[in-house]
């Protein structure tokens, strides 16, 4: 499986600042071995790393001063890499050799854990004495209170990083407060993710509604719920079987939106203060609707084990199998049927079209309940997703060479973003002609 399957939602950053720049299009042309590092260093806050001998004193090493020396050693540093990713490595992987040679001083090497198990397997590293150096989804404010990731401080981050810095300070300075876990030290730092900004999407299968009689995708709550009726009543695929549903876990976030509250978050009320959204009575309406939908079988009975049955984490093989004809997974760009010139496709529509060439889908809205409320669920923009061990932070130089090399990959230059995005000039992509701009 290519590596780039861990780091293809990136990809579309890279397409937007070409545009920006008016160099034409990048026409993506992926190998089994093409980019690794976009998860990597292009944003610091996909960097994970393992280190092979742990054993140290994390109380005593897990803090370092802006006194400290930040220039780096000429010596090469070594970065065990457990990066996000959703198939093993290839086993000699391109890049890995293309920015060794490209930094010189530093070596990378890969370790491939599952992704719908990463927590439980990093969890296993610690436990055995080989804590990574840079922890990927794990529950960082868990590990800072158990001193097995370190911390540092803002002036030693904004000297060896000074490009992420001013990165934050522009996109929001509330990110240098969140990524203080104590109010002091940094435990963490923000990716910034632009498709954030937009909420999940809900997906009806537009040929499942044409087919038990309705025209138009529906948006009042009322006729979402009977919609989904006929789904699990009415045979929309044709199959003669009673296999049907009209929603499953997904969807679940926009029918509480309905009745004004959400699960899992805080909700702001109209008084100003804050409410745990599961507390509130509006949950209990939800709760209830779902509840006779799922006595009376609309709802599919696997929901508790999710949509998702491995792979890439947005794909609803729920909705692609012809089980369910509405799902919430996933953001607009998974879903968007053809950039057109990019020559791009969302993975969700490419793997729709794989099992379902005939079938067809149209991206509708959250329903409206009884009092005029909808929505669901909106990402934050500032994601924290990495979190350096102890033993790391300890060690000034090669922490420093790390924020350095993330600092030099944060984007400004076009070639060498594109390189972490995508891989090798000429072998895993080009430029092309785009809007009447030829490439250079």
């Amino acid at each position: 499986m290519s590596p780039l399957d861990a780091v293809r939602d990136s990809g579309d950053r890279a397409l937007d600042r070409v545009e920006q720049k008016g160099w034409g299009t990048m026409r993506n042309e992926m190998k089994s071995t093409a980019a690794i590092f976009a998860a990597v260093l292009l944003s610091v806050s996909v960097l994970t790393a393992c280190s092979t001998n742990s054993g140290t004193n994390a109380e005593d090493k897990s803090i370092i001063s802006s006194g400290d020396s930040t220039e780096t050693k000429k010596e090469k540093y070594h970065y065990t890499l457990c990066t996000g990713n959703f198939g093993p490595w290839d086993e000699n992987p391109k890049m890995v050799k293309y920015w060794e040679d490209y930094f010189g001083d530093v070596t990378f090497e890969l370790v491939y854990v599952e992704s719908n198990q990463r927590a439980d397997k990093i969890n296993l590293l610690i436990a055995s004495g080989q804590t990574p150096d840079v922890m990927h989804g794990v529950d960082g404010r868990a590990l800072q209170e158990q001193k097995v990731i370190g911390g540092w401080e803002e002036s030693f981050f904004r000297t060896n990083a000074p490009d992420l810095a001013a990165r934050m300070d522009e996109q929001d300075k509330s990110s240098w407060a969140l990524s203080k876990y104590d109010g002091k030290l940094m435990y963490s730092i923000p990716n910034f993710r632009a498709n954030n900004l937009y909420a999940n999407v809900i997906v009806w299968r537009d040929d499942w509604l044409k087919k038990v009689g309705i025209d138009k995708i529906p948006q009042d709550l009322s006729d979402v719920e009977a919609a989904f009726y006929k789904f699990a009543k009415e045979d929309p695929d044709q199959n003669g079987k009673n296999d049907t549903y009209g929603l499953s876990s997904t969807t679940f976030d926009s029918i509480y939106g309905a009745f004004g509250t959400m699960r899992n978050m805080w909700i702001k009320n109209d008084d100003g203060t804050l409410s745990y959204g599961d507390t509130l009575p509006a949950a209990k309406e939800a709760v209830e609707l779902l509840h006779k939908w799922y006595k009376d079988g609309v709802i599919d009975p696997e929901f508790i084990t999710g949509e998702n049955e491995g792979g890439y984490w947005a794909i609803s093989d729920a909705f692609n199998k012809n089980k369910i004809g509405c799902t919430g997974t996933g953001q607009w760009y998974h879903w968007h049927p053809d950039l057109g010139e990019l020559g791009f496709n969302g993975r969700c529509t490419l793997e729709f079209k794989k099992t379902n060439p005939n079938g067809s889908f149209a991206i509708g809205y959250p329903p409206i309940g009884p009092t005029g409320k909808r929505g669901t669920v909106k990402q934050d923009m500032r994601v924290f997703q990495s979190h350096f061990s102890a033993e790391l932070v300890a060690d000034t130089g090669r922490l420093a060479r790390l924020l350095q090399i993330a600092n030099a990959l944060d984007g400004k230059d076009i070639e060498m973003s594109a390189a972490a995005d995508m891989g090798i000039k000429g072998e895993d992509w080009d430029y092309s002609e785009y809007k009447g701009k030829k490439s250079q």
